[in-house]
């Protein structure tokens, strides 16, 4: 059985060997994590846009879904010889979480005390996300007369809750340290060890303070640094006018989440602050926009 049905799949299961051994755990997911842009890249061949342009048809998207399950590797999860019916299947969508709710997660794993529970809740996730996205590529294989509804589900699945359930695993946006104390995570819970939580450092708590002056409506002058920090990622993004507003949403999201980018922009708007205030900021910034504290200026930039 796959790793993550080993972890959190059906528990009368438990007792089937696991397929991979300790030491190809971590390499595993990590490879999952660097397959994850090919699947997106693929899936947008029947995003909502494409397929308004044309109908899918059979011969193009086949062999396109053959490659996406390839890239799921049966030693991270696997359905095996089990099917589902589509209202099963949309049931069990009906389960997932929200966007918001797994970038909460993510901040809380992030940026917060409670990071193990928090990872364990996105690894859970995750393995929803791909049982329903498995199960209804078997599904779609037999081409019903609702493909097209099928391929939206799939899409959404693949495009949008992947791409913010891995944003903490993506090497690139974070600095070393980080990148480190994520990676003992990851470890403890795939190798299901023991791992006591972290205390909150000063660094956070000092980041806790400052989101709260952020605040939508706040006349601090940390609010007015967080809409200069918000209006230089904007200037950033350069949306095309024939883009699609959620390409250019999710690139904003992504340069948000970039340590360097955010260092060198705080470190321009404000010369005087010391390295620790400015990983403060950035700390701060994320939770705030992630609480929606810059909803309103979302809304402009994406009108």
């Amino acid at each position: 059985m796959g790793l993550l049905n080993h972890i959190f799949g059906d528990k009368k299961d438990i007792a089937k060997e696991l397929a991979v051994d300790n030491e190809k755990c971590i390499p595993l997911w990590e490879q999952h994590i660097s397959n994850w842009k090919q699947r997106e890249q693929l899936c947008k061949k029947f995003s909502p846009a494409n397929m308004r342009k044309a109908p899918p048809a059979s011969n193009e998207i086949l062999p396109i879904l053959e490659k996406i399950e390839s890239l799921i590797s049966p030693d991270l999860i696997t359905i095996g010889d089990e099917k589902k019916l589509e209202e099963e299947i949309l049931d069990d969508m009906g389960r997932l979480k929200e966007i918001k709710e797994i970038e909460s997660l993510s901040q809380i794993f992030l940026y917060e005390k409670r990071k193990k529970e928090a990872l364990v809740k996105l690894f859970g996730e995750t393995y929803d996300v791909l049982e329903i996205e498995l199960h209804l590529i078997e599904l779609i294989k037999e081409w019903p007369p609702n493909v097209e509804k099928l391929l939206k589900h799939l899409f959404k699945l693949i495009f949008y809750h992947e791409d913010e359930l891995y944003k903490p695993f993506r090497k690139e946006l974070f600095n070393k340290s980080t990148n480190e104390a994520i990676s003992r995570f990851v470890r403890a819970v795939l190798l299901q060890e023991e791992l006591k939580e972290e205390i909150e450092s000063e660094e956070e708590k000092f980041a806790r303070d400052i989101s709260e002056k952020m605040r939508e409506g706040s006349k601090h002058h940390y609010r007015r640094l967080g809409e200069d920090i918000f209006s230089e990622l904007v200037d950033r993004v350069q949306l095309l006018r024939s883009e699609d507003i959620t390409e250019g949403i999710k690139r904003l999201e992504d340069l948000i989440e970039n340590d360097d980018l955010l260092y060198k922009m705080i470190k321009k708007l404000r010369p005087r602050y010391a390295d620790v205030k400015i990983r403060a900021v950035i700390l701060a910034f994320r939770k705030a926009f992630n609480m929606g504290e810059f909803e309103e200026s979302t809304q402009e930039f994406s009108t």
